[in-house]
């Protein structure tokens, strides 16, 4: 097996070197300007490699503090919690060429649009899946795993919240990335790892897989906030707090029907009564955002800008913006 594996991995480094030579000759005179091309990858290559890092510190901790059966709860509540990062990667895939398109020609107030805008939509999106992670913790670890894995609900709701700061500080990362600001995006991560490290090596022994949760919550929104801070004094994004007051609105409106759905209707709950409740929960929220206006005319801009950009169509989603606008 691991004969295959450093055989597999060897092949695939010599004709990732053989083509990336032909376009950037790496071992002969090239065009391409190879010391700026570095400057600016490798940062986000070691950044990479220190997140891939923290992502298995918290269970590396955890295995060797406390026993297996712990290291199964955390690992049951932990993707749980990253399923929220779903639609930051959606959307930064989607944003990634306009914020690159916007700097080129110095379009720096369009930058900063797309950024309100996005910020709102992520916010928008994410919101109802962390009150359901949030609210129903236990549910969700005893239907998917057993009940065994409830005493891992404290730390879902922790990593849920961690996860959702991530979502909702927005595309910070790629608008670093196109302002070049690579070895800062670097010394952030390198910072936030240490921190994870420390607080995971502190807590665990202390808190069991809450302390180890606690450490990743808190190194997540330690990157973060510093990424956004940067980010928001740099392109001044316009956060219209009446709309996230309306999705918060809509978003307590949808759970109280969906609590009551629980407590009136399907309780004890079955796998089959969670999608009902995730249904009635998503139908509820996107009723109440539509009757409240949750949204303007910049959304309506973007929409287009990402349909000019990715050929995709959203006429749907258009009619159902300016019908309610």
């Amino acid at each position: 097996m691991a004969k295959s594996f450093i055989i597999i991995y060897s092949v695939t480094a010599f004709f990732g070197l053989f083509f990336l030579n032909r376009i950037f000759r790496l071992f002969g005179k090239s065009k391409y300007p190879l010391r700026s091309l570095l400057s600016f990858s490798l940062p986000l290559l070691l950044a990479g490699a220190l997140h891939q890092l923290m992502s298995y510190t918290d269970t590396f901790f955890i295995g060797f503090f406390l026993s297996a059966s712990w290291v199964g709860i955390y690992n049951a509540a932990l993707p749980l919690a990253y399923t929220l990062a779903i639609f930051l990667v959606a959307f930064n895939s989607l944003a990634y060429t306009l914020f690159s398109e916007y700097y080129a020609k110095g379009m720096l107030s369009e930058i900063s649009k797309l950024f309100s805008v996005l910020l709102r939509w992520l916010f928008a999106c994410a919101l109802p899946f962390f009150l359901l992670l949030v609210v129903y913790s236990k549910d969700l670890l005893k239907l998917f795993f057993g009940p065994e894995y409830i005493g891992g609900s404290t730390a879902l709701i922790l990593l849920s919240i961690g996860a959702f700061f991530n979502v909702i500080a927005g595309p910070v990362v790629i608008i670093l990335q196109t302002f070049k600001k690579t070895r800062y995006i670097f010394k952030v991560q390198l910072t936030s790892a240490l921190l994870n490290i420390s607080l995971n090596i502190y807590l665990i022994p202390l808190m069991g897989i809450t302390g180890a949760a606690i450490a990743t919550a808190a190194s997540m929104i330690l990157w973060n906030a510093i990424f956004f801070i940067w980010s928001y004094y740099r392109l001044h994004p316009s956060l219209r707090v009446s709309y996230y007051f309306k999705y918060v609105l809509s978003g307590v409106g949808a759970l109280l029907i969906s609590v009551f759905l629980v407590r009136r209707i399907l309780d004890p709950l079955g796998k089959s009564d969670l999608v009902v409740i995730l249904a009635a929960f998503l139908i509820s929220y996107s009723f109440f955002v539509l009757i409240l206006k949750a949204f303007s005319s910049d959304d309506l801009q973007i929409m287009l800008a990402f349909e000019r950009k990715t050929g995709l169509n959203l006429s749907f989603f258009k009619r159902i913006f300016r019908f309610f606008l």
